[in-house]
């Protein structure tokens, strides 16, 4: 044997030796009733010793603005749903929802709901299967949803910011993390502001939402929120003209309103929401 084969044999067994003990260990004090269960399975996922344990649920609601020219159509719901279904399957628990962005709150409603399964396979093969086979499941009832909601004349408003602030206030008891994402263009136009045409002051639109209860502080606490598939250069029909400075304008009273009401992120893309990007 080379010296070489020798130290490979002795860091072999020693590694060997290292995980017979991590395995004893751990036994003794699940056993035992002993503390930090949840560090214990962590460190015997890592030594290979037992499945990682399950990512928490998160509140996952997908807006649909059907506004006039708005890019929430089948297909970007279906891209998006592409995304969100894959990163939800794997947190047991989790809700989905899919909701109607209309002309006023009274408009905005739940279309669809999903709640992902608690798997128990007895296989990481069988587990994979079930999870493909709600991801589908879901998919099919989902875009079934959308269906009529798609089919309908559009609307002429757009009460994106009472959207968000509605969804918010729509809990589910125990889940605290929650993702927000938003097929549409951007562009406010209710009583609380028009985004297309007139100057925007992101303090006085704070001030406005605030006296009428609408994203006040704490509304978003612990909620990650994306405006997705966003052109907010496209204004419906023409009616005014679009510049850097009010495209500028627009995103920093979307930030400057989402942050203050807690949101933990906001984000801006031009396609599907960067689910578990970072």
């Amino acid at each position: 044997m080379t010296h070489t084969d020798s130290h490979s044999a002795r860091a072999q067994g020693l590694r060997q030796e290292f995980v017979s003990v991590a395995l004893v260990f751990t036994v003794a004090l699940w056993s035992c009733g002993g503390d930090g269960g949840d560090e214990l399975t962590k460190a015997a996922a890592s030594l290979g010793l037992a499945d990682a344990p399950p990512l928490p649920a998160e509140v996952i609601d997908l807006g649909c603005d059907v506004s006039l020219e708005t890019p929430c159509t089948t297909t970007t719901i279906a891209t998006t749903l592409e995304k969100v279904l894959p990163y939800a399957a794997v947190r047991p628990n989790s809700t989905l929802r899919l909701w109607r962005i209309g002309r006023d709150v009274s408009d905005i409603t739940i279309v669809a709901e999903q709640v992902v399964p608690d798997l128990k396979a007895k296989s990481k093969k069988a587990m994979k299967r079930d999870r493909l086979a709600w991801i589908e499941a879901a998919r099919r009832s989902f875009m079934t949803a959308a269906e009529p909601m798609l089919s309908q004349r559009r609307v002429t408003r757009s009460p994106l910011l009472e959207a968000v602030s509605k969804i918010a206030l729509t809990e589910v008891p125990g889940i605290s993390q929650r993702v927000t994402i938003l097929i549409t263009d951007g562009l406010e136009y209710s009583s609380f502001a028009d985004f297309e045409c007139t100057d925007l002051a992101p303090n006085a639109l704070a001030a406005k939402l605030h006296r009428e209860r609408v994203l006040v502080p704490g509304t978003l606490k612990d909620t990650r929120v994306f405006l997705t598939f966003t052109d907010v250069t496209h204004i419906s029909r023409n009616r005014c003209r679009s510049s850097i400075a009010r495209l500028t304008s627009i995103t920093e009273s979307w930030r400057q309103v989402l942050r203050e009401a807690g949101a933990s992120d906001v984000s801006f893309s031009t396609g599907v929401a960067p689910l578990g990007d970072r």
